[in-house]
């Protein structure tokens, strides 16, 4: 989705993409630089790069000593791991890319601030959003972190950009570690949201439903109960309900959604 004007120095332009504007208004960084073709490129470069780290560690694998062996068995694991995930996107490009588009969009938005206070340098913003655009991750990482640490964007600020980095990176650890802090210091909708997708993405469903059952709290307050939105946060809790096991519980929350997005959505609906 789209994200909204706002009145401060961060704009959309005509296709929703966030930009930033230095303190003299000049517009510095876009978080939406990367046409779809270039897209599925960079992830089949990613794909052959991580295939190429594979090989070299199963072929050191076999000359070292039985610690080292063991260290390199979790980095493999680590890469096999995003090797899986990137080939999913590969398979399914258009909904890579505006899930890339979506997260370079938030990650412009947090950096419109430090923007404004050239500490960090325009060239610098620039160049971590352009890497990023092309699946490289440790310089915008590294910016939001420098960032946090001289206070010219918030810690739960940083901590959500850095789960979001973390998550297109596919190092899902960090990204729950990232989201969890995030959450702790501001338990806003949108850090609720992306830690409890983290959590289940992670099989860690007692802590996802926890952090759905209090977003769908919110989103009923919000909305009302019978709502699509609250339709959707039921169905994202009955998901991680039946990932515990509790089948009929999850039946029951599933059904009751169902109804709901009926209603309000229609029986054509594709959510329905």
């Amino acid at each position: 989705m789209p994200l909204s004007p706002r009145t401060d120095n961060t704009i959309t332009d005509g296709d929703g993409n966030v930009q930033a504007r230095d303190i003299h208004g000049d517009v510095i960084v876009n978080g939406n630089s990367i046409d779809p073709k270039d897209h599925i490129a960079e992830m089949r470069r990613k794909d052959d790069q991580i295939n190429k780290l594979i090989a070299d560690k199963e072929a050191l694998q076999r000359q070292v000593s039985d610690l080292e062996k063991e260290n390199l068995q979790q980095e493999l694991n680590t890469l096999r791991t995003q090797k899986q995930a990137l080939e999913e996107r590969i398979a399914n490009p258009d909904k890579a890319y505006q899930e890339h588009i979506a997260r370079g969009n938030q990650i412009a938005e947090l950096l419109a601030d430090v923007a404004t206070t050239q500490a960090l340098g325009e060239n610098r913003i620039k160049s971590a959003l352009e890497a990023f655009n092309t699946l490289e991750y440790d310089e915008i990482d590294t910016l939001l972190a420098e960032a946090e640490e001289q206070n010219i964007i918030a810690a739960a600020k940083s901590a959500f950009g850095r789960g979001l980095i973390a998550e297109e990176a596919v190092r899902w650890p960090d990204a729950l570690t990232h989201y969890k802090r995030a959450v702790d210091l501001d338990d806003n909708t949108t850090h609720l949201k992306a830690y409890a997708h983290m959590c289940w993405r992670m099989g860690h469903a007692a802590a996802g439903e926890v952090a759905l059952k209090e977003l769908h709290a919110r989103v009923v307050a919000e909305h009302g109960a019978k709502s699509a939105e609250a339709a959707e946060a039921m169905n994202n809790l009955a998901l991680v309900i039946k990932a515990q096991g509790r089948y009929a519980e999850a039946e029951a929350l599933f059904r009751e959604a169902g109804e709901i997005t009926a209603q309000t959505l229609g029986k054509t609906h594709p959510d329905y």
